[in-house]
């Protein structure tokens, strides 16, 4: 006999659980979104079971129909999943929780609470009773602590921070110089905050936050959300919202205790929002770019400006590798910029325990904006990224910069973009053939064998037309780079020629500190796409000249089971360029890391820590034909002729270097060599880091780009060959770290 309480998964009507917007069929997939998720389903059996469901009958009445039945068994396996997994429920059950579906376009009237204060609801879940009561015990708590504000207070209760009526309403509040308070009880969060004190005309000091400033990041920080509004266009109501009475009541009660405290606070600490489950602080940042409280031109303003890195300026330690404060100073700086809600970076948290004696490695995670004509997949709303350092505060600042950089990448709407045919630009712009050099084979493989940033077999589509402002550092002049190429997640119609990477991208606590990190990375790469292709045979570089705590501290972090050891890989730059390469002696995995830096024990450290963040992080590889250390490939391990090459400390290591000599330095080496050095500015107003792009056309990518003469040319000019090699005879194994 049946489980009387067990659903009949054959004779029940089911529906889907009211947390999901109706259902969005996208081809073959069947898409859900709640308040803080967005499902992709695409079984037959789902998108068999979706009808069923939309008409609101019984696997059993629909199978009466002739033919309806072909897919029962996988329609019954489907809503069981469903059904276990909470996505579907009986509609005769009784007693679960209540939802409402917010209604963007319900007018609102304010409701006078006091002479000071006034209400207005947005939202169902709170009655006009419980609006009074509540706005007079926020009210009582204003006129007992005297808090300073005027002329008065309104209290807006909403179901959904997106919902479009609060711009009306921060207009208006803007317009009247009243601070007003936002209030969510419902929903799968109940939170209250920011407390919004728009400025008088003429204040001086630091421009406050408004709505749109925090709507900006609270809509990248739910990138499944801004798809659908993307796909869809901007809907009449939000996703459905937990509101039942008790629980509102009950929330309603928890905040006000946190209204009150921002009623009195400075300021800066009312502008964040504060959730009860879990209790949390997040800081809202303004943004001076904001197209309703601050300048929507400042970006494409900056983009345009001429770059002079300026001499005289902060100089470089060697915390963490020529940054001009101590990493401890970064993570501080960035610290109002990290969290899920309203942050740039979404977390940081540490992928082992800190210790004092061994290597901390971070991951830092941002939120990625959704590529509009792309579709959802797993993975395609976060990016993770790694931190590296000596110290755990290096660990978590690089983590923390990596994340702001790749950030600050990402297309916004507000760059200087130009669109026009190149011969109509007023300065020279770089083409995309000259940014990415495929080989005619690579192009002819690119239907099976497309590395990940190739565009198409061949160029295609119409000529580039969409263009940003850079710096060429060696002319000292404007020049234009390809859109798609400087910015992740550019319009679609820019992409046909050429795609972002991360090469070259970096970010620093001043401008000239990010463009020497950007520059490095670009030679670190450079040269090790040289030795890796050409399977390069480099000497080893004796360790013993590290210091002894370091040694041990990195052999602590990665056990006795990793053999290891640093090829120098430095090349026609003469700036030092190092390869970390471990072997695991027991599964036989490979691990590399590299280290480019103006001081070769630098250079060592970077690359050796960059090794123990990829082993951290268990992005190890096999070397095809290497079982085992002896029979690795030649190039993996040190050349025996010479010896090992001696590792000193710099006489003035401990010394401060002015970062605009040394990108001077850098600049004319590059020139020396024929090649140019050009800076993009994407430094977003409201973060405190400066981030950029330096791009160096010419030089190797990491990734294959097999039709690179450098791949072929710089062994022979170092003297490391006889002959160049031909691209067949190249490392097949791609390099991807």
């Amino acid at each position: 006999m049946r489980d009387a309480a067990a659903p009949d998964l054959f004779g029940d009507v089911f529906q889907w659980h009211e947390k999901y917007l109706a259902p969005a069929v996208l081809r073959d997939r069947l898409l859900l979104l709640s308040e803080n998720e967005l499902l992709v389903l695409g079984s037959p059996g789902v998108m068999a079971l979706e009808r069923v469901l939309r008409e609101g009958v019984s696997l059993a009445t629909h199978c009466r129909d002739a033919g309806a039945g072909a897919l029962l068994a996988e329609m019954l396996h489907a809503l069981g999943a469903l059904l276990r997994q909470g996505l579907v429920r009986p509609v005769m059950l009784r007693g679960g929780e209540a939802y409402l579906l917010p209604d963007f376009s319900a007018p609102h009237t304010p409701m006078a609470v006091t002479v000071r204060v006034e209400a207005i609801s947005l939202t169902d879940a709170v009655g006009r009773g419980a609006a009074m009561r509540w706005g007079q015990a926020l009210a009582e708590a204003l006129d007992g602590a005297g808090a300073s504000i005027s002329p008065g207070l309104t209290i807006v209760y909403c179901d959904d921070y997106l919902d479009p009526r609060l711009g009306a309403i921060d207009a208006r509040q803007r317009a009247k110089g009243q601070p007003w308070l936002l209030v969510k009880p419902a929903g799968e969060q109940a939170m209250v905050g920011p407390l919004f004190t728009p400025r008088a005309g003429g204040s001086e000091g630091e421009a406050p936050a408004c709505w749109h400033c925090l709507a900006h990041r609270w809509l990248r920080n739910r990138p499944a959300r801004a798809w659908w509004r993307a796909r869809h266009g901007d809907l009449d109501s939000g996703p459905p919202v937990r509101a039942g009475a008790s629980l509102v009541a009950e929330r309603l009660d928890g905040l006000l205790v946190k209204a009150r405290q921002m009623l009195v606070a400075p300021p800066g600490e009312a502008q964040a929002v504060w959730t009860l489950d879990p209790l949390e602080r997040n800081p809202v940042a303004a943004r001076p770019q904001c197209p309703q409280c601050g300048n929507p031109g400042l970006m494409a303003l900056l983009q345009r400006g001429r770059i002079a890195p300026a001499p005289g300026g902060p100089v470089a330690g060697a915390d963490g590798g020529w940054r001009t404060v101590p990493a401890s100073a970064t993570v501080e700086r960035l610290s109002r910029h990290v969290g899920p809600l309203c942050g740039v970076i979404a977390r940081v948290k540490s992928l082992n325990a800190e210790s004092d004696d061994m290597l901390t490695v971070y991951r830092s995670e941002i939120f990625k904006t959704p590529q509009t004509l792309g579709d959802p997949a797993p993975g395609a709303w976060m990016q993770t990224c790694l931190g590296k350092g000596m110290s755990a505060a290096q660990s978590r600042a690089s983590a923390m910069c990596e994340a702001v950089e790749r950030y600050a990448a990402f297309y916004q709407g507000d760059e200087a973009t130009v669109i026009a045919p190149a011969a109509d630009l007023d300065a020279r712009c770089v083409p995309p053939t000259a940014l990415a050099h495929f080989s005619e084979y690579q192009k002819s493989q690119f239907g099976t064998e497309k590395p990940p940033h190739a565009v198409a077999a061949a160029d295609a589509g119409p000529e580039p037309a969409w263009w940003v402002p850079a710096w060429s550092l060696t002319a000292d002049a404007r020049c234009y780079l390809p859109l798609a190429f400087c910015h992740a997640h550019a319009p679609a119609e820019s992409q046909y020629h050429v795609t972002w990477t991360s090469n070259g991208c970096a970010a620093g606590n001043t401008l000239e500190e990010a463009i020497l990190q950007g520059f490095l990375e670009l030679v670190e790469r450079d040269a090790a796409a040289i030795w890796w292709y050409g399977r390069v045979r480099r000497p080893a570089i004796d360790l013993d000249g590290m210091p002894v705590a370091t040694r041990l501290r990195l052999s602590r972090t990665w056990g006795l089971q990793w053999a290891h050891w640093v090829l120098d890989i430095t090349h026609d730059f003469g700036i030092p360029v190092v390869a970390a390469v471990g072997w695991h002696r027991q599964t036989g995995e490979w691990a590399v890391g590299f280290g480019c830096s103006p001081d070769r024990m630098l250079a060592c450290e970077r690359a050796l820590t960059e090794m123990s963040q990829l082993i951290a992080a268990g992005k190890t590889f096999p070397v095809p034909g290497a079982d085992g250390a002896p029979e690795a490939p030649a190039f993996l391990v040190p050349m025996e002729e010479g010896g090992a090459i001696p590792l000193h400390a710099s006489p003035d290591a401990g010394a401060r270097r002015d970062i605009a000599g040394e990108i001077a330095r850098c600049v004319g080496i590059a020139t020396g060599l024929g090649l140019e050095t050009i800076v993009l500015d994407h430094s977003r107003p409201d973060i405190p880091l400066r981030t950029v792009k330096v791009v160096v056309p010419g030089l190797c990518h990491i990734w294959p780009e097999l039709g690179n003469q450098r791949l072929y040319g710089v062994p022979v000019a170092m003297g490391w060959r006889d002959a160049p090699l031909q691209e067949a005879d190249l490392n097949p194994q791609a390099l991807y770290v």
